[in-house]
C-alpha cells in the first residue's frame, strides 16, 4: 500500500491526536465503501447514512462537497483504477474535557484506503462456510441501526470466525433472533421471497441497495428455524456484494439461483 494511503481533514497524514474523541471514545461515524476504480458506486446510500450517523450523535456532518474532494484527493494518484476500499471516518474532533462536549469543537475527517481483499472474487463463486457464534447482541442497546466508533463485539467475532475456521459468524440476539453476521447482513430465500432480518445491529448500504432493485425484500423476525428451512443464504455489505452461503455449521447449504441474479445486477450496478 502507499505510504499516500489516508487522508486527515484533507491532507496526506496518517496520524491523529491523542486527544481525538473518536480514539478516545469510540466518538465517531463512519462508512466502509467500494472504489470500483473509478468511483464509489454507492456514494448517494452511504452518504445518507453518514449524514444520520453525525446527526444522531449531535455534531455537524463535514460538507458532501468536502468528503468528495478528499475522495478525489486520495483516488487521484497511482493507484485509482485499482478496485479498493475506502473508509471514510468523521470524528467528533479533539478535547480535553473527558466525556464532556465542549461547544467549540471541530470535527475531524479521516479517509483511508486498503487493497481490496483477494478473497472476495472466491466467496463471490465458490460460496462463504459459516458458523454461529454464541455471542449474543442485546436485544436494546445504545446506537442501535449507527455505524459508529464501538466496534468491539465485531472484533471478537472475528477472533471466533479465525479460531473455527469460517469466514463469517452469524450473529443472534438475546431474545433468539437472527441480527446480522458479523460484517455483513443476511437475506434469506424461500419460495422465492427475500427476507432479511427486520433487528440487524446494523442495516446496511448494500441491503439498502437490494431495496433499491425493487424485488419484494422484506423486513420481518427470522429465528434458527427459518435459516434451517431457507432454500438460500445470501451475505451482503457495500464492499463485497453478495455472496452465497455453502455451509452453515458444518452442515451443507443449498444455493437456488437468487444470489447468481443479484450478483448480476451488482456486476452491472456497481463494478461497470
Amino acid at each position: 500500500m502507499s505510504d499516500r494511503a489516508t487522508l486527515v481533514d484533507g491532507e496526506f497524514e496518517d496520524r491523529v491526536p491523542a486527544s481525538d474523541r473518536g480514539l478516545l471514545f469510540g466518538d465517531h461515524v463512519f462508512e466502509t465503501m467500494l472504489w470500483n476504480g473509478h468511483s464509489v458506486p454507492l456514494w448517494a446510500f452511504h452518504w445518507q447514512r453518514l449524514t444520520k450517523g453525525c446527526e444522531a450523535l449531535g455534531f455537524e456532518c463535514p460538507s458532501e462537497a468536502w468528503l468528495l474532494a478528499d475522495i478525489d484527493r486520495l483516488m487521484g494518484g497511482q493507484d485509482a483504477q485499482k478496485t479498493s476500499v475506502l473508509r471514510m471516518t468523521v470524528t467528533r474532533g479533539s478535547s480535553a474535557t473527558g466525556y464532556w462536549v465542549p461547544e467549540d469543537i471541530k470535527p475531524r475527517r479521516i479517509l483511508q484506503r486498503r487493497d481490496f481483499p483477494s478473497q472476495i472474487e472466491q466467496q463471490s463463486t465458490l460460496g462463504l462456510r459459516l458458523a454461529t457464534t454464541t455471542m449474543t447482541l442485546p436485544t436494546i442497546r445504545l446506537g442501535t441501526g449507527l455505524k459508529h466508533g464501538n466496534r468491539l463485539f465485531q472484533v471478537m467475532c472475528a477472533r471466533e470466525c479465525a479460531r473455527l475456521g469460517v469466514d463469517e459468524v452469524l450473529v443472534y440476539r438475546d431474545d433468539g433472533y437472527l441480527a446480522e453476521a458479523m460484517a455483513s447482513n443476511v437475506i434469506l430465500v424461500k419460495s422465492g421471497r427475500l427476507m432479511t432480518p427486520d433487528c440487524p445491529d446494523v442495516f446496511g448500504v448494500g441491503l439498502e441497495w437490494v431495496e433499491s432493485l425493487q424485488l419484494g425484500l422484506k423486513r420481518c423476525p427470522l429465528t434458527r428455524s427459518d435459516i434451517n428451512d431457507a432454500d438460500e443464504v445470501i451475505l451482503i455489505n457495500s464492499v463485497s456484494g453478495p455472496r452465497p452461503v455453502v455451509e452453515l455449521d458444518g452442515r451443507s447449504v443449498t444455493t437456488a439461483g437468487a444470489c447468481e441474479s443479484l450478483q448480476r445486477h451488482w456486476k452491472g450496478e456497481c463494478l461497470s
